[in-house]
């Protein structure tokens, strides 16, 4: 199944707040709305323990600068999933060292 994806202003404001760039910030929306609502099925298994009735999506992304990788996790409730949407209500980054060569 297909879903709609809703952010919530919170997490809207926390990515936007993030320190990411521009480019960045486009690719992971990008990421977040087209890849979430095809994949998540394959996903609501993955509980989110810091949060009831949702589950957990993990992205990694190639910084701009080609020497770091950006791990997001977005919680996202499924609550109302039968309704056919999907509600990202969190989000955390870290920015870790690229490792290994090429």
């Amino acid at each position: 199944m297909s879903y709609k994806l809703q952010v919530t202003r919170a997490v809207s404001k926390l990515l936007s707040g993030a320190g990411l760039t521009r480019g960045e910030l486009v690719r992971l929306l990008a990421w977040l709305h087209e890849d979430l609502p095809e994949r998540a099925d394959g996903c609501r298994h993955i509980r989110a323990s810091d949060a009831d009735g949702c589950f957990a999506y993990e992205v990694n992304l190639e910084a701009d600068d080609g020497q770091h990788i950006i791990r997001c996790r977005f919680v996202v409730n499924d609550d109302r999933a039968a309704d056919g949407l999907l509600v990202v209500q969190g989000f955390t980054f870290q920015r870790r060292p690229r490792t290994g060569s090429g």
